[in-house]
């Protein structure tokens, strides 16, 4: 074999020895090492790959909110706790009498329950920028293992909005008990609606 060949060869074998560890540590390093919590279901890669201190809009869809911080007892586990949180498309409400829109928060954790704060907002279009058409805050218990909660804007037996318009709704949401999580913001789909 002449030279050319031989070194040829080395260093296809080089190679290998290069890259088999890396193709064997690949998988481990993309693993998720966060603990799963007690009833929790699987949320998409785009929730869970959001940094828990953004407060980007996310536009239809559900974003997560969290907590997780140790326990002030130090015989206690880490308090871990999250809430799935959508912005539904804002619609004429008979019942209400009113445009109506709703955040929905569903939770789970190793705690039996959050307090939830959502400060909501159902927007319209205007001219020259968008107008808010009713508020509502509200701080809510919202117990784990899959409890879900409604926030409503305006509130009801609050203030009606019965005119036509292109609506949206956005909400910002936090747990705020038994410890401060982090903060998130949902925008729901337009909808161009009238009284019924």
């Amino acid at each position: 074999m002449n030279k050319r060949g031989i070194l040829g060869k080395s260093l296809l074998t080089a190679s290998c020895v290069i890259l088999g560890p890396a193709l064997t540590l690949a998988p481990a390093a993309h693993a998720n090492s966060d603990p799963a919590l007690t009833g929790a279901t699987k949320v998409s890669s785009r929730s869970a790959d959001t940094p828990d201190d953004d407060v980007t809009p996310k536009a239809e869809g559900a974003t997560r909110i969290q907590l997780n911080a140790p326990s002030t007892d130090g015989h206690k586990k880490t308090i871990r706790a999250y809430c799935n949180i959508t912005a539904d498309t804002p619609h004429w409400s008979k019942k209400g009498k009113s445009v109506i829109y709703k955040t929905r928060a569903q939770c789970y954790g190793n705690v039996p329950s959050v307090q939830l704060k959502v400060t909501s907002k159902l927007m319209r279009a205007g001219a020259p920028k968008p107008l808010v058409a009713a508020t509502a805050k509200k701080t809510q218990t919202v117990r784990t293992g899959g409890g879900k909660a409604t926030f409503y804007a305006p509130v009801p037996n609050g203030k009606k909005v019965k005119y036509g318009a292109r609506f949206w709704g956005q909400s910002t949401a936090q747990i705020v008990s038994p410890i401060v999580g982090t903060k998130t913001q949902v925008v729901s789909k337009t909808a161009d609606l009238k009284p019924k």
